[in-house]
């Protein structure tokens, strides 16, 4: 009964895949029922209820996302009540009459129908079906990146948080759990007692702090250059320096690598954040930026006896605040979660960066994984936190910028 449930519950979760890749096919409602008719094979008690609440309300959302297409799209085009009903039933029976893409063509004919019954003309009728047919595909396009999105970025995360507070035991439970029998913070406590995960973290902060700030000050000073001086060879530096965008990531690796090895800079933070200093994106879209800046402005400044530095600090760096520090965060996020770079340059244990001192816990050999777990939630912390901090005034920047404030 065991081996039948758990071929249900694989087939279930095949066509819920399938509904992903086909957005037209009814891939979670289907899922959930066949989570259900295995719960019922093998008994409610050894299946879990986590699985079908999990299931089920990706069922309702992915259905409810299909509804608010057809209704939004249907009151944009101007369809009334009966237009919006109309094309909500039609879209149903549809899908079953005329699969897989009967939804569509039910939904455009239900909407006529029901606008024409209920005495509209016959061209409002029909830009109400017109409006639930894009509704009804925007919502199924809605659903596929919703689903993409909880597949792959939040139900990760939300499993490596609620595994970390997991006890010894759920991790070999079955059926698997998702959320923890009995919550504990001693993988916490064990990750940085039998461990110095406190020290790789100081290292990566302080890798990705100072490679920030020094990343972002070449940036902005390169990009001013470029934008608001002349001199020889301007432009053809300015190419060669985009060019490098064109390069692999790791092409340059093992050249670096000797560079940074002759210059004895292994085992030091100048060698960890050595290759990010020069950042060409950041470059180039701080360039590009700094361009919709009428030159106007800074002659009319020099003229008045502001240097440089002064109108970059109190002028420029002001109005583009949004995009400083949008690459900032992202110049943070970058260093911080880099992995082969550190790993070459740093031998000694008090050098490594939380990035290679995780992989080097040694937890996981006896499937240990707890304190893995609450190592990559601790991880994942400063990105986070960096961002809640810097996103008000990333919002407030931008609605300066375009109400002109």
């Amino acid at each position: 009964m065991t081996v039948l449930a758990f071929f249900v519950f694989l087939i279930g979760f095949a066509v819920a895949a399938a509904g992903v890749i086909v957005p037209v096919l009814p891939g979670v409602p289907l899922a959930a029922v066949a989570a259900l008719l295995a719960a019922w094979i093998m008994g409610f008690d050894r299946f879990g209820v986590t699985p079908l609440v999990y299931v089920g309300v990706l069922a309702v959302l992915s259905q409810l996302v299909d509804l608010a297409g057809t209704w939004l799209g249907s009151r944009f085009y101007g369809a009334g009540r009966a237009g919006v009903w109309g094309g909500i039933i039609g879209s149903f029976f549809g899908l079953f009459l005329f699969p897989p893409f009967g939804f569509l063509i039910g939904a455009l004919v239900g909407a006529v129908v029901a606008e024409m019954l209920v005495g509209r003309r016959f061209d409002e009728a029909v830009r109400s079906g017109v409006g639930a047919f894009v509704g009804t595909l925007g919502g199924t396009v809605a659903k596929l990146i919703i689903m993409v999105v909880i597949g792959f970025v939040v139900f990760p995360i939300f499993y490596t948080i609620s595994a970390s507070f997991f006890p010894y035991a759920d991790f070999t439970a079955i059926p698997a759990r998702l959320l923890p029998s009995a919550p504990t913070l001693d993988n916490y406590a064990r990750s940085f007692s039998e461990s110095n995960l406190l020290l790789f973290l100081t290292n990566s902060l302080y890798s990705a702090l100072v490679g920030t700030i020094l990343r972002m000050t070449i940036s902005i000073i390169g990009a001013y250059a470029f934008t608001f001086m002349e001199f020889r060879g301007k432009n053809i530096l300015f190419i060669l320096i985009v060019a490098t965008m064109l390069l692999p990531p790791d092409a340059l690796i093992l050249e670096n690598y000797s560079t940074i090895r002759a210059l004895r800079l292994t085992d030091t933070y100048l060698g960890i954040i050595s290759i990010t200093l020069l950042a060409p994106t950041h470059l180039l879209m701080l360039r590009q930026y700094f361009k919709t800046v009428s030159r106007e402005y800074r002659e009319a400044a020099i003229i008045e006896g502001c240097s440089d530095t002064r109108f970059l600090a109190i002028l420029l760096l002001p109005i583009s605040k949004a995009v400083i520090i949008t690459l900032a965060i992202h110049s943070f996020s970058t260093i911080f979660n880099d992995y082969l770079w550190p790993l070459l340059v740093t031998n000694r244990e008090s050098m490594r960066t939380v990035q290679v001192g995780l992989t080097m816990l040694g937890f996981s050999e006896n499937l240990d994984y707890g304190p893995q777990f609450a190592a990559i939630t601790v991880l994942m912390t400063p990105i986070l936190i960096t961002f809640i901090a810097l996103h008000n005034p990333i919002q407030d920047s931008v609605s300066t910028h375009f109400t002109g404030r």
